[in-house]
């Protein structure tokens, strides 16, 4: 969390050794730094809307045999970070933000109110 950045960091000093005030070359390096890594990097308005959502959205799974259906119903638009556990060897994933084929356990992220579908991949 920053709580400002600015040219003169010296104008934020409150006596303690925890820095207020970042440079904005320091700011941007940091950044390079964290999106290198597949960090979310978001305001606390995002981050406090992304809470409000996941306490009040309602996953609606439906299952057969070789097909998974899932919809996070929510009033909110903002994609959800979903941890998936499957026992079969293989799924192919279609309609989230990062469909593929996985195994064993896998985080997807998806978009309330629109369907994702996991296929099981037959040997």
């Amino acid at each position: 969390m920053y709580h400002h950045i600015d040219e003169n960091p010296e104008n934020y000093t409150t006596g303690s050794y925890l820095p207020l005030c970042i440079t904005p070359e320091t700011f941007d390096a940091q950044m390079k730094l964290f999106s290198s890594e597949n960090l979310w990097i978001a305001s606390l308005g995002e981050v406090s809307s992304y809470l409000r959502q996941k306490e009040t959205c309602t996953i609606q799974v439906k299952k057969s045999l070789t097909r998974i259906k899932i919809i996070v119903e929510s009033e909110y638009d903002i994609p959800l970070t979903l941890k998936i556990k499957i026992n079969w060897w293989k799924v192919k994933v279609k309609g989230s933000l990062n469909d593929g084929e996985y195994s064993g356990s896998f985080y997807l992220n998806v978009v309330p109110n629109k369907e994702i579908v996991i296929c099981r991949v037959l040997l």
